[in-house]
């Protein structure tokens, strides 16, 4: 997961997509709280907060105390811009902390105590303490920074509450965890934060997330999915909180899958989560044999997702499909999918990227996920559907509601994207967001809208347990 306001596909180890939708009247209730002064509210009701994050130079902690109790507290964050809406279901500790990170295009954040969640019962009725501190995140120093290996642990301590430390993060595979293991009987946070080398080297003060590690806690993880790439990692003690510099915290990172992985019983790697779906999959017989003892965390590139596409279209109609003999891709010659994607080329569910080019190694968006497993959908409800005659098969998005970032999916792409979200078989990365593609240098390098084999699978697996979906269009 991170993470990751947009950035971050996981910012925090415990943070999951929520399913909230707010009106402009919902924001215009938003209290905001004055710097460095407590503030009590009467928990008995949902309680919003408005957070200033104009100022790209500084970190908000937004601390939160309730007498008499001690546990979970659940939480949502908004993060509203001019672009760019987002919505953050998380959970922290009381006595506890929130960092809120300060990213382009946003004026201002927003945090929401739900009073029916169900893991803040035991808070209503109860005194809620809050307020909020401005950090600067000064990024001088950066080049300076030690490098750190993976699976190493560092001890870090700071000599005054204006120290702090920098690390050189060389990330060589796509999934980054980072654990801190604090000794410690004191109280308060320091931050954490993560910038890219590029943005550093263009001066850019923009971090790709910040995150505010309660000291209290004798575990803390920060489970962030990152590109092959440079990273620098901030580290450094919030004002207000001496004892910070009694503490002593063990950092440590690794490279281990940012969702935790297990091993399915046909000997593939996959995700936590997605492991019940995947071994359906499999006894589905939807699995190509060239993927069953793959690392099915990783990307999806083109020639994967035709094999995929070819096994769910020919478990579904229960034929093997001939391979087309007029396939013109040069590309594709030795490649371990080359019979896979004429197959796809046969029956004109994969297109290329030219006339002659197919690029099976290039990775797909979820867009283009969509897209082409609705031309299985087509291709199986009706057997005489072809491209040139895909006009005349309208997909049935009666109803569906658009997500905040419709105007980011490409036009061709549409109707399928709501196709698939309308009756369950894909999702938004979180309720308002779809992630079609990555727009940004940013959005590339955290796999913002990149899609997976486990997730390709996933949807492949959907599709096939799905009876009504071959008939909810017309021609």
């Amino acid at each position: 997961m991170s993470i990751i306001l947009i950035f971050m596909i996981l910012i925090y180890s415990i943070c999951v997509c929520a399913d909230e939708s707010f009106s402009e009247n919902d924001y215009n209730k938003a209290v905001s709280i004055t710097e460095n002064t407590w503030e009590v509210f009467d928990f008995n009701k949902d309680l919003f907060f408005k957070i200033n994050v104009s100022d790209k130079n500084k970190t908000t902690v937004f601390e939160v105390l309730s007498d008499g109790y001690e546990g979970i507290m659940e939480y949502y964050v908004f993060t509203k811009g001019s672009n760019s809406l987002l919505t953050q279901k998380n959970k922290s500790s009381i006595p506890g902390y929130i960092s809120i990170a300060h990213i382009d295009d946003v004026e201002s954040s927003y945090i929401k105590l739900d009073y029916n969640s169900p893991e803040n019962a035991e808070l209503i009725n109860k005194k809620i303490k809050l307020r909020i501190i401005t950090v600067e995140n000064n990024i001088l120093g950066w080049d300076e920074a030690k490098t750190i290996g993976l699976n190493e642990e560092h001890a870090i301590s700071f000599s005054s509450m204006n120290d702090d430390r920098w690390y050189k993060l060389v990330v060589p595979d796509e999934q980054f965890k980072y654990t801190y293991t604090i000794k410690t009987s004191n109280v308060g946070c320091f931050v954490s934060e993560l910038y890219t080398q590029e943005d550093l080297i263009s001066g850019k003060n923009r971090s790709l997330f910040s995150d505010c590690i309660n000291i209290e806690s004798q575990k803390y993880t920060i489970t962030a999915q990152l590109e092959t790439g440079t990273y620098y990692m901030h580290i450094y003690p919030v004002p207000l909180y001496d004892d910070v510099l009694n503490s002593k915290i063990i950092f440590a990172t690794d490279n281990k899958n940012s969702n935790e992985v297990t091993v399915t019983s046909f000997g593939a790697q996959v995700s936590v989560w997605a492991a019940p779906e995947i071994e359906m999959a499999f006894n589905n017989n939807l699995i190509p044999e060239v993927m069953i003892n793959f690392d099915l965390t990783k990307k999806v590139n083109r020639g994967e997702f035709a094999a995929i596409a070819v096994q769910l279209y020919e478990t579904l109609s229960m034929e093997n499909i001939t391979e087309a003999t007029d396939c013109t891709f040069v590309d594709i010659k030795y490649n371990d999918n080359e019979k896979a994607i004429k197959k796809a080329y046969q029956i004109e569910v994969a297109q290329g990227t030219s006339s002659t080019t197919y690029e099976p190694l290039s990775n797909i968006n979820r867009e283009q996920l969509a897209t082409m497993l609705c031309r299985v959908i087509k291709k199986y409800g009706y057997p005489d559907w072809t491209m040139a005659t895909d006009s005349q098969y309208n997909l049935n998005i009666d109803g569906v509601t658009l997500f905040a970032d419709d105007n980011e999916i490409s036009d061709w792409a549409k109707p399928s994207v709501y196709f698939m979200a309308k009756n369950g078989i894909i999702k938004g990365v979180s309720d308002t967001l779809f992630a079609p593609k990555n727009t940004t240098s940013h959005q590339e390098a955290s796999g913002y809208a990149s899609a997976t084999r486990e997730q390709a699978i996933i949807l492949a697996q959907r599709i096939f347990t799905h009876p009504d979906i071959f008939v909810d269009f017309t021609n």
